[in-house]
């Protein structure tokens, strides 16, 4: 269910920009940032202000529609929590960004909970080494 579905049901007000900011998340391809979803909003409504964007993802994140991240940049970025959990291996010398599905880690997990009897939670795990490229130079 879409993200300005959910919160029409729970009877928040829907402006044309916070739709819009919406929008802009479910259409990215990869992790976005608050400065960027504010250039995309202003070519749409030349009076939009940074301040709504970051409230709308403020009451996104308090949702749990949307997961914040910081990256090896360390710029928080967004992305749709219905896209589900991801993890990320970013190379330490292009800053290249790979993402990996959520399952990547089930074994480990598995091994950790029957040796030692802990619960593991794993989301949105940051790896960091070097891309095939760049071991290649």
């Amino acid at each position: 269910m879409s993200c300005h579905i959910i919160l029409q049901k729970k009877g928040y007000r829907l402006t044309p920009q916070r739709v819009e900011i919406i929008r802009i998340l479910h259409n990215s391809n990869q992790h976005i940032s608050a400065d960027e979803i504010y250039t995309k909003l202003k070519t749409k409504f030349l009076y939009a202000n940074k301040s709504t964007v970051y409230r709308t993802l403020e009451l996104l994140k308090e949702e749990n529609l949307v997961i914040d991240s910081i990256l090896e940049d360390k710029i928080i970025r967004y992305h749709i929590a219905a896209k589900g959990d991801h993890h990320h291996l970013i190379c330490s010398k292009c800053n290249k960004i790979i993402s990996i599905p959520e399952d990547i880690f089930e074994a480990t997990r598995k091994i950790i909970e029957e040796k030692y009897g802990f619960e593991i939670s794993i989301k949105h795990e940051i790896l960091i080494g070097l891309c095939s490229d760049c071991r290649k130079s």
